[in-house]
């Protein structure tokens, strides 16, 4: 268990996605390339990335860092920043105002401390391990609802990942007339910030990167919300597929296996 309470990185991790996000706010895209058959990236991508960085070098010089575009093949180490300068970046590209910027702080197996800003709603999510979880400073908690009333987000497919998204497809076709609503924000900053702020009930993604998962993992068990594999394991940084919800029993309903006719 973590028993440093991470204050001086809560501090950090506050003040850099603050100024990060004003930057992008009044960042123009020089340019915009495919770095995958469905995903971008953007000349924003590269500038925010190296901003956190440098600030963490700065701050925290004996710290590892694992980012999207410039340090993807970091370790986990003892102490390891996890960072997406812009998760979202599709919608980030098209003026979709659904994308966030994602830092966290992980150590040896712990995420002990994370942020995502949102910037566009000009909403920070800040949480510590036993900590607990705040938006704009103020102290968040899921918020129960019942099943039918629930509104469900789902990830991206991934084309690499497709057993994990044909079980995604499965999830959302077997929840259609169980719960109010089924969403897909494309950003898992927005999927997990939703959930933590009582907009959403649950989510369901595949976890393709660390960061795109870790920060807002944190963010989410903070404020109260339950996670598991498909298969009802506790969370690994290892796990193919991340459950999410305000309610074990929205979890039970999320990961039961496709029921045969």
């Amino acid at each position: 268990m973590v028993t440093d309470n991470y204050e001086k990185e809560i501090s950090f991790i506050e003040s850099v996605l603050k100024e990060a996000a004003q930057r992008l706010n009044h960042m123009k895209i020089q340019s915009i390339h495919d770095k995958t058959s469905r995903d971008l990236v953007t000349s924003s991508d590269y500038a925010i990335e190296q901003y956190i960085i440098t600030m963490i070098q700065s701050q925290f010089p004996s710290d590892h860092i694992l980012s999207e575009e410039m340090n993807q093949d970091t370790l986990l180490q003892e102490r390891t920043w996890v960072l997406d300068p812009i998760d979202g970046t599709c919608n980030y590209a098209n003026a979709i105002p659904m994308f966030g910027i994602q830092l966290a702080l992980t150590v040896g197996s712990v995420i002990a401390a994370a942020g995502i800003m949102l910037p566009c709603l000009n909403e920070l999510y800040l949480a510590s391990q036993n900590g607990g979880c705040t938006l704009n400073g103020k102290k968040l908690t899921v918020k129960p609802d019942s099943i039918n009333h629930s509104i469900v987000s789902f990830g991206d497919f991934n084309e690499e990942r497709q057993a994990a998204s044909k079980l995604q497809s499965q999830t959302m076709k077997r929840l259609r007339y169980q719960i109010m609503k089924e969403k897909m924000f494309g950003a898992a900053s927005v999927d997990f910030a939703y959930l933590a702020s009582g907009r959403t009930s649950g989510t369901f993604l595949i976890a393709s990167h660390a960061w795109d998962i870790l920060p807002g993992i944190l963010i989410a068990l903070e404020a109260g919300a339950v996670i598991s594999d498909e298969k009802g394991r506790p969370f690994c940084f290892d796990s193919e597929i991340v459950l999410v919800a305000n309610s074990q029993e929205l979890i039970e309903l999320m990961r039961q296996p496709e029921l045969s006719c």
